[in-house]
């Protein structure tokens, strides 16, 4: 929802606790959906540079997972 709202930086806060969390239990496509959020607002933000490397490292991470939809997405 912060997205949504505007709240970019709270956004990647919690999306960086998703990854968190996600490379603790060794879930892939978590790990995936956390990187991709980071990218995102990022993006937002102007951070072009370091939005692109949490994108690749999020389709890595889709890579892995054989998640098609997410790697797609990722890419944008």
């Amino acid at each position: 929802m912060y997205y949504f709202r505007g709240e970019f930086q709270r956004s990647i806060d919690i999306r960086k606790k998703v990854y968190d969390t996600a490379l603790r239990y060794g879930d892939t496509q978590a790990q995936g959906f956390g990187l991709r959020g980071q990218a995102m607002n990022l993006l937002i933000l102007g951070d072009l540079d370091q939005a692109e490397q949490f994108a690749q490292a999020a389709v890595s991470r889709y890579s892995a997972s054989d998640d098609q939809i997410g790697e797609a997405d990722a890419w944008g």
